[in-house]
C-alpha cells in the first residue's frame, strides 16, 4: 500500500504505478490528489478495489486499469468523473461495469476484453468499438463486395465486418490501412461459410476457398505501425499471412491481441516478440493444442485459464517482454 503521505502531492498531474505487482490497495486519502490528470495502474495484479475517495479526482481524464487481474468491481461513483479514456482490458475478475460508467458522455475510448460480456454488456463484439464514441468507425463490406474507406476521417478505432463478402481479396489494399497513422484499434470480422455480393447472393464457400480467401484478405490489410489493439473474429484460414510472422517489425506498439472463433487456426505467429504486448486473449480456437513457441520470450505474470483447451477461452496478461 502507498503511504498516506503520498496524498500530500496535491499538484501531481501524472502518476504511473504500472507493474506494481504487490500493490493491493490505494490509500483512502487518494482522492486528495485533486490535480491528477492521468493515472496508470497497468498490471497492478493484486489491486482489488479503488478507494471511495476516488470519485473526488475531478480532473482525471485518463485511467488505465488494464491487467488488474484481481479488480473485482468499480464503484458507480466513477461515472461522475469526466474521464476521456478508460482501459479495462485484462480485468478478468471484474464482474460488472456500472451503467453510469457506460453512459459517460465524456468518454472517447473504452477498452475491455471482447469476451467479457459482463463488463461490456455484449459478448463477442469488438471491445474498443461497442459504444458510440468519437473516433469510432464501423464499416461493413456487405452486398457491394468492396472495401472503400476513403471517406473515413479522424478514425482512431475501426471495425471492418463481413470480410468474407469481399469480391476480390486484392481490393483489400484499397483500405490503405498502413497510411492511417491515427489508428489505434482495429477489429476485423469474418462470418463463417457465407459470401454475399451483388453478383453472388449467399453462396456457400468450400473450406479450401474460405481458407485461401481469408488469408489473401488479411495479407493485404496490414495495419499502421501505430496500432495498439488488434482483434480478429472468425478468421477462416488455418495459416496467418507472412507479415504476421514478422509482427514485431510491423506492429511494434501492439499491446493487446484478441482472437475469437478461429476454428481452423492450428498455430500462432511469434507474439512473444512483441515488445509492448500485455494482453493475449484467445477464445474458441479448438485446433490450437498448446501455446509454446509463439509466446516464448513472454514473461507471463498473470495467466487465467477459464476453460482448457482453447475450445472456450484462454487469456494472458503479460507484464514484460525480454
Amino acid at each position: 500500500m502507498l503511504p498516506e503521505s503520498f496524498c500530500q502531492l496535491k499538484v501531481l498531474k501524472e502518476l504511473d504505478l504500472s507493474d506494481c505487482q504487490d500493490l493491493k490497495e490505494l490509500p483512502e486519502c487518494f482522492g486528495k490528489l485533486s490535480e491528477l490528470h492521468s493515472l496508470n495502474l497497468t498490471s497492478c495484479s493484486k489491486l482489488q478495489l479503488l478507494p471511495e475517495s476516488f470519485c473526488n479526482l475531478s480532473k482525471l481524464k485518463h485511467l488505465n486499469l488494464s491487467c488488474c487481474a484481481s479488480l473485482e468491481k468499480l464503484d458507480s461513483s466513477l461515472g461522475n468523473l469526466k474521464l476521456q479514456t478508460l482501459d479495462l482490458s485484462g480485468c478478468l475478475t471484474l464482474a460488472l461495469l456500472p451503467d453510469n460508467v457506460r453512459k459517460m458522455t465524456s468518454l472517447t475510448r473504452l477498452l475491455a476484453n471482447a469476451a467479457d460480456s459482463a463488463v461490456t454488456g455484449n459478448s463477442y463484439t469488438p471491445s474498443s468499438l461497442r459504444l458510440p464514441f468519437p473516433g469510432r468507425r464501423l464499416h461493413y463490406v456487405g452486398q457491394s463486395g468492396t472495401l472503400e474507406l476513403g471517406t473515413l476521417t479522424s478514425c482512431t478505432d475501426l471495425d471492418i465486418g463481413q470480410l468474407q463478402c469481399l469480391e476480390h481479396p486484392e481490393d483489400a489494399e484499397r483500405a490503405k490501412l498502413r497510411d492511417r497513422t491515427d489508428l489505434r484499434g482495429l477489429a476485423l470480422h469474418w462470418s463463417h461459410g457465407m459470401v454475399s455480393t451483388e453478383k453472388v447472393k449467399f453462396k456457400e464457400m468450400d473450406a479450401k476457398t474460405m481458407d485461401l480467401h481469408s488469408r489473401l484478405v488479411l495479407e493485404r490489410l496490414i495495419p499502421p505501425r501505430t496500432l495498439e489493439n488488434m482483434e480478429l473474429f472468425g478468421y477462416m484460414s488455418k495459416d496467418f499471412p507472412g507479415w504476421m510472422f514478422d509482427i514485431s517489425t510491423y506492429l511494434p506498439c501492439l499491446g493487446c491481441i484478441e482472437l475469437y472463433d478461429l476454428k481452423h487456426c492450428d498455430s500462432l505467429p511469434p507474439f512473444g516478440q512483441l515488445p509492448n504486448l500485455r494482453i493475449l486473449d484467445m477464445t474458441s480456437m479448438p485446433s490450437i493444442k498448446k501455446v509454446g513457441q509463439p509466446v516464448e520470450g513472454l514473461e507471463v505474470r498473470n495467466r487465467v485459464i477459464e476453460h482448457s483447451p482453447l475450445k472456450e477461452k484462454e487469456s494472458y496478461c503479460a507484464a514484460t517482454m525480454f
